[in-house]
């Protein structure tokens, strides 16, 4: 990010140990760069100083970097594993919850004991089969009625 959006300092919002790993972690793989963050917090070796949400500029990038609530006559199917540690099912759960609140036509597919590198492999068939049926004519079937398997992400206000 700090490519994308030169005002972001990574020095002022990691740890020094976060910092020395930082420029590493980066030409990685998210899955290995998640597993060496998941490591490191469990044994104690924070990555960031704080909480990245709290911190405006951080928090304006992330919004930006946000995937856009799509409007009703647009169809989308989005899929997460419940057990994916590499994109946060809490953080799908609320853009599923903000979209169905703003009416989307939203197709759901939870999973679970699915990893991150797994999940397209494992849901290309329904995926295959939504997308043949919206070129079909077939309309989007919504599963916003259906409650969400995990509690969205909150996020605290500015």
């Amino acid at each position: 990010w700090p490519t994308a959006y030169p005002g972001l300092n990574p020095q002022t919002v990691t740890t020094a140990n976060g910092y020395q790993n930082y420029k590493r972690i980066a030409q990685q793989c998210i899955a290995q760069a998640t597993l060496a963050g998941i490591t490191r917090t469990n044994l104690k070796q924070p990555f960031f100083n704080q909480d990245l949400i709290k911190n405006t500029a951080w928090r304006t990038a992330a919004q930006d970097q946000t995937a856009p609530i799509l409007r009703p006559d647009q169809p989308l199917m989005v899929a997460e594993s419940a057990t994916d540690r590499v994109v946060l099912p809490n953080t799908t759960a609320l853009y599923m919850h903000n979209a169905c609140a703003a009416h989307s036509d939203l197709t759901t597919l939870w999973l679970t004991d699915v990893n991150h590198m797994q999940l397209a492999g494992v849901i290309s068939p329904q995926v295959i089969s939504w997308i043949s049926d919206r070129f079909a004519g077939l309309p989007a079937p919504n599963t916003c009625s259906q409650p969400l398997p995990v509690t969205p992400a909150a996020i605290p206000a500015e």
